[in-house]
């Protein structure tokens, strides 16, 4: 079981209950012009997205494709903000700041006001998940 799966048993988090197949994930790579890594892959076909207390990460699901958030702030920021090309929007933690993975599903901190390089947060998607959660 992955640290991921653990969270369902862990937390009691709320989830879509409109999953994407992973097939679907390739057409999200080509409209981002990026590779999913691989705990990313797992967490939107496992959760969609993920709700807890007051957080709330972005994600994919069935009913809104394409138009889901995770894929429509990614592209708002690839458009508006080169620094973030390399990253998809995971996290909108306050006004202009964002939680944003890259392809090997490491966590960087990313303030669209400043707009300098994202900062590195030292964790892979799973932890940085579980922290805030724990935080929370």
């Amino acid at each position: 079981m992955t640290a991921l799966n653990e969270l369902k048993n862990k937390y009691d988090i709320d989830y879509s209950i409109n999953l994407v197949e992973d097939s679907f994930l390739k057409d999200v790579e080509e409209t981002l012009k990026l590779k999913l890594g691989p705990e990313l892959r797992e967490y939107i076909t496992r959760f969609g997205h993920i709700e807890y207390e007051y957080l709330e990460f972005m994600g994919v699901n069935s009913s809104e494709k394409m138009n889901s958030d995770m894929i429509r702030i990614t592209l708002r920021l690839h458009e508006a903000h080169e620094k973030t090309k390399k990253f998809i929007a995971f996290e909108d933690v306050a006004d202009n700041v964002y939680t944003l993975i890259d392809s090997n599903d490491f966590a960087y901190r990313y303030d669209a006001v400043l707009d300098e390089e994202p900062v590195f947060i030292g964790k892979k998607l799973s932890e940085y998940i579980e922290e805030r959660i724990k935080n929370a």
